[in-house]
């Protein structure tokens, strides 16, 4: 009896937790796509230089909006490849103050080689942590960042990292 019950309570929970998947819109512009939470929100205003952010929803006592952005930077004469943007940026973080770079690797996606960088620091008066995408195409370098309260990184990891594999350069 209660072997049964137990049996029944994990279906139950498999069901709930599969009634939880969130499912995901398409963005797609010329140059790239994008799939992102249906209950998050799309911005396309060009705030602080970006091509978009996507916020997630307001929590309760929520002080920052933890969000994946996309920022294009025109490479055009700077002889610039992924290596050297890659370099760029690592220095640029090791420059704000109380950073520590976490991770830092070369991937590939759809033959298309990506750079990703997960890293925390003081940043806009806040502690935050960081997952980064970076690629390199046509002159142009596409960053994708998850940004998030550095405390609740670990409970927005697992969607911010399926937005940015989503994320393809075209």
């Amino acid at each position: 009896m209660k072997t049964q019950r137990i049996i029944q309570l994990l279906f139950l929970s498999l069901f709930l937790l599969n009634s939880y998947a969130q499912e995901l819109k398409d963005f797609n512009a010329k140059d790239y796509s994008v799939k992102y939470p249906e209950d998050w929100t799309f911005d396309t205003s060009g705030q602080m230089n970006t091509s978009f952010i996507i916020f997630s929803k307001l929590e309760q006592n929520d002080t920052f909006r933890e969000n994946v952005n996309l920022m294009i930077q025109d490479l055009s004469g700077m002889s610039l490849d992924l290596k050297g943007y890659a370099e760029l940026s690592l220095g640029q973080i090791k420059s704000i103050k109380d950073s520590k770079i976490l991770e830092s690797k070369n991937l590939k996606k759809d033959a298309l080689p990506y750079h990703e960088i997960v890293w925390k620091g003081f940043v806009t008066g806040k502690k935050l942590k960081f997952k980064q995408l970076y690629f390199v195409k046509n002159n142009k370098a596409y960053l994708v960042t998850l940004t998030c309260d550095e405390t609740a990184y670990d409970r927005y990891e697992k969607i911010g990292t399926t937005i940015l594999n989503s994320f393809i350069v075209k």
